[in-house]
This record gives C-alpha cells, sequence and structure tokens, in this order.
C-alpha cells in the first residue's frame, strides 16, 4: 500500500480540517496504506496525531513561510524535506493548507513524487498569483465541494487537475447520541418544553454567532421558549470575541437564553439534544457542522451563501436566507421553533439526505484519486 505524507503547517486544533485530515490518516492506516504527518511545531495536532499512531514530524515555521529567511525556505527546507521523503519512501504529499504547497512541490519535484492538494476554504492566499503557479504543479487539487471547486476554477487552477470530493462524516459517532438528548438537556438546565437553538463553530465574525444573536434578540422570538448553545473556541487568544458576544447577548435581552459552552468534543451529542442548528457562515467552504446536524437529525437554519446550499435544500432539510438578513433568519427560527409538524419533517429529510455525505464515499474518493495518480508509474521512493 501507499505510504502518504500529510502537510499542515499550522499546529493548532482548528477544528473541521484538521479533523477531516486525522479522520482520512486514521483510516488509511487501517486499510494498510502508511501516513505521515508534517508540521511547523509541537502542539495540539501533532499529539493527536501521535495519539492515533501516525508518525509525526515537525519542520521549522521558515520551511513554510520566505519572509522568515530565504536560506532556510529556499535551501534548507527542501533538503531536510527530501531527505525525509526517502527515508520514509513517501509516494505522495497531501497538502492541507495554503502555505505547504509551494515547499512541497519544489522538493518532490526533483524526487519524481506527486503532491495532491486538498482547498478546504474561500480563502483567495490559495491562489495569489505566485501560489498558483505552484498549485498548477500538483498532480490533483482536490476541492470540498462544488463552490470551492467553482472559486478555484474562477482564480486560475487548471480544470483538468481539479477534482471535487465533498468532505463525509463518521456516522458511528451519533449511534448512541440520540438517546442521550434528555440527560443532555438536563445536564445544561434545558426543559423538554424549551426549543433549542444550537450553534457549533469557532467564535468568529465570518461565522455569523453575531448574527443569530441579533435574531434571536428580534421581538418577534420574545415569547418563543427558545434556548441557544454556542459551541466553539474563541478565535482571538485573550478570547475579546467572546467576550463581545456576551456583552451583544446581554444588550439583545436574552443573556439569560445563552449558553456560551467553548470547544466541545462531544458536539454529535450536543447536537442531538438541539431542535435546530443556526448556521449563519458566510464564504463557509463546506460546513461539516451543518452535515453533522443532519446526521444528528437536526435541522438547519443558514444563509445561502457558500457550500451551505449544496447541503441544504431549502424547505427541505432546513431554510435559508440571504446573508445578512436577521429578519429572515429570526423568521426562519420561528417557523420551525413553532411548527412541530414541520420541525419533524425538516429533521426526517435532514436524516435521509446525511447518507449522501458519509465518511466512507470521502475515502474511497480518495483512494480512487490516489490509485489513479499513482498506480500508472507504481513507482515508490529508494
Amino acid at each position: 500500500m501507499y505510504r502518504i505524507l500529510f502537510a499542515n503547517r499550522p499546529s493548532s486544533w482548528g477544528g473541521g480540517a484538521e479533523a477531516r485530515l486525522l479522520e482520512i490518516s486514521v483510516s488509511l492506516a487501517a486499510e494498510g496504506y502508511t501516513p505521515f504527518l508534517v508540521t511547523s511545531s509541537e502542539g495540539a495536532l501533532a499529539s493527536r496525531f501521535r495519539a492515533a499512531g501516525v508518525e509525526s514530524h515537525i519542520f521549522p515555521p521558515s520551511y513554510f513561510l520566505r519572509r522568515e529567511g530565504y536560506l532556510r525556505y529556499y535551501v534548507a527546507a527542501p533538503r531536510a524535506m527530501r531527505s525525509l521523503l526517502r527515508s520514509r519512501a513517501i509516494n505522495l504529499v497531501h497538502t492541507n493548507d495554503n502555505r505547504s504547497i509551494e515547499p512541497f512541490v519544489r522538493a518532490t519535484e526533483p524526487l519524481g513524487i506527486p503532491v495532491v492538494s486538498h482547498i478546504t476554504d474561500m480563502d483567495g492566499g490559495w491562489f495569489s498569483r505566485r501560489n498558483l503557479k505552484f498549485v498548477n504543479r500538483t498532480a490533483a487539487v482536490v476541492a470540498v465541494n462544488e463552490a470551492v471547486g467553482s472559486f478555484a476554477l474562477s482564480h486560475g487552477v487548471k480544470p483538468e487537475i481539479l477534482r471535487v470530493i465533498y468532505r463525509g462524516i463518521d456516522a458511528s459517532k451519533f449511534g448512541s447520541a440520540p438517546k442521550l438528548r434528555a440527560k443532555t438537556r438536563e445536564g445544561l438546565g434545558i426543559s423538554e418544553a424549551d426549543i433549542v437553538v444550537g450553534m457549533f463553530a469557532r467564535l468568529h465574525p465570518r461565522k455569523g454567532q453575531q448574527d443569530l444573536l441579533r435574531a434571536a434578540g428580534h421581538r418577534m422570538l420574545a415569547d418563543v421558549p427558545l434556548r441557544y448553545l454556542l459551541a466553539g473556541e474563541d478565535w482571538e487568544p485573550d478570547q475579546s470575541y467572546e467576550g463581545y458576544l456576551r456583552d451583544l447577548a446581554l444588550q439583545m435581552g436574552i443573556g439569560d437564553r445563552v449558553n456560551f459552552l467553548g470547544f466541545r468534543e462531544d458536539a454529535p451529542v450536543l447536537m442531538s439534544a438541539c431542535d435546530v442548528t443556526a448556521a449563519p457562515f458566510r464564504r463557509e467552504a463546506f460546513g461539516g457542522a451543518v452535515a453533522e446536524s443532519m446526521f444528528a437529525g437536526t435541522p438547519v437554519v443558514g444563509y445561502r451563501d457558500g457550500g451551505i446550499s449544496e447541503i441544504v435544500r431549502d424547505g427541505s432539510e432546513g431554510l435559508l436566507v440571504e446573508p445578512g438578513d436577521i429578519d429572515g433568519l429570526a423568521s426562519a427560527i420561528l417557523r420551525i421553533a413553532t411548527d412541530s409538524s414541520f420541525r419533524h419533517e425538516l429533521a426526517s429529510a435532514a436524516l435521509k439526505r446525511s447518507k449522501e455525505f458519509t465518511f466512507e464515499r470521502q475515502i474511497n474518493a480518495i483512494k480512487a484519486l490516489y490509485d489513479e495518480i499513482l498506480a500508472p508509474a507504481g513507482a515508490r521512493v529508494g
């Protein structure tokens, strides 16, 4: 089986993209592949990979960032990378961030080792004039959905190397979650009579927690027994954005209805305890929390932006409104909260739709891509 080196310069555990990478690595290892990780410092990412049995290597930040030193970037980095590639007999490098592409393309080309680049968001940094030259020298660019694929093409990625592979969700995480609904709600001080709106995302302006709180404070929702769960860590190291959100909740008169839960490992259980998942995301590439909520049988309200509309069909698995439409967001919450028949209809459709986004589909597509790239050559690094 193939030996795959995964490169992810950020060494922190950011959530979706990092979790997906670990899931792929562990799944491939279980099927006889040998995964490796390269990142830029010791941290949560390397710790989690090592705990899962994945050999992990640390290259300094200067190997990924030109501004840290030209000699290290152009001389030391490719030398160290080639040494690792040879010593571990790597067949293919799979990058997971925009800063890993150039250094690994430079390192691999003399060895004839192909690179696959996974595009996980709609950040123009992937396709700066400089980076695009190296992106187009990879064997394949994997977009997490059609929206990201269109974004990549519009920025100059060659159509012949683009592949769309939807992120998959591990359904096994949701097996026992519904059974814990009552216990979870009780632990949070929430009664079965309450309608719970959950949001599962890093606290960040682009994720739209501020829009959810403004909608929650809308007068049309004043008499509805709603509770709000915000699960996710602050993107600001000093927790200033969470502080802003807490103040906003108080200003909107809903401070007693909102629970800030921080980062949670038990998101599947929390999703099952919710009646609605809110996703007022802007420029969201995929929306893993949206797909996960559907596995929990939880309908979604959100913005018709980015890749979310590829997962949720308006009026079928949830309700979508235009980005920034606070009144529309509040109205969508009101409709689902006050119409139990409609809510259950959406929940059933969400659960059925979730089968389109299984992890098995994703991993099979990735293995097929590796075979497409590597099988003709069949070569290994000596």
